[in-house]
């Protein structure tokens, strides 16, 4: 019993140290930044050398680093006066805009996407002149409005979403009509997610692409071809004819 009862007593002198051990110490950071001075010599709470900190009241609160995204410079007279980085999931893409300053005439150039951030990429004019400095904005559906207070630019990436994507029987029957639209805007590459065109009865095959913008052309991603020679016809609609 003796025995036992100095274990039980060791056991519970052990819970104490550790106890004591996690007792929470509040350090207030109230001191200067010194970063020339000795160590030795700062007084209570100075701090010589802070790093991806910034003071806030009596705490710190951490701050995102910099690095640089490329190492090839736009032009010798040019400054930057704003810039960003635009991203989207579907399709991915990773672009940086960069608003120049060359002497007063502002212009846009963008990165294109050969490289990823952080590493080197090769910028090309895309606005080769904007009317003052301009301000960039994350925009609904994956896009990015660029506003220089005259006009606004908006621009949904090399590849934006189609609108709608409509199989059509182009003869006088018009006997079918498939809405291929989610099919085309998603990833995934099953059965029920790809568009599978019917031709009509004179062999045709006619698909209706809409765009909520002005279109710059439109890209096909073709899993399985026929192995019969086709030509291609295009129809534009321009807004009047």
């Amino acid at each position: 019993m003796k025995r036992f009862l100095t274990i039980l007593l060791i056991l519970l002198n052990c819970s104490i140290c550790f106890a004591d051990d996690l007792v929470p110490y509040s350090f207030p950071f109230t001191g200067k930044w010194n970063p020339t001075e000795n160590p030795m010599l700062l007084d209570d709470y100075g701090l010589q050398d802070i790093q991806n900190l910034r003071k806030w009241g009596k705490h710190f609160r951490g701050v995102k680093g910099h690095s640089r995204i490329n190492q090839t410079t736009l032009g010798t007279s040019y400054t930057i006066a704003n810039g960003f980085h635009f991203r989207k999931g579907n399709p991915v893409e990773s672009h940086v805009f960069a608003n120049i300053n060359n002497s007063g005439a502002f212009s846009i150039y963008k990165s294109i996407n050969t490289a990823a951030v952080p590493n080197q990429d090769t910028f090309s004019s895309f606005i080769a002149s904007t009317a003052n400095s301009v301000n960039f904005s994350p925009a609904p559906d994956g896009s990015m409005v660029a506003l220089d207070g005259v006009t606004n630019y908006i621009w949904g990436g090399n590849e934006a979403r189609c609108a709608s994507f409509l199989n059509f029987d182009a003869t006088v029957s018009s006997s079918f009509l498939y809405d291929f639209t989610t099919q085309v805007n998603n990833t995934a590459i099953n059965a029920n997610n790809v568009a599978t065109l019917v031709a009509d009865a004179s062999g045709t095959t006619s698909v209706y692409i809409g765009s909520i913008r002005p279109l710059q052309g439109v890209k096909f991603y073709i899993a399985t071809a026929n192995s019969t020679n086709a030509t291609a016809d295009v129809q534009e609609w321009t807004g009047t004819a």
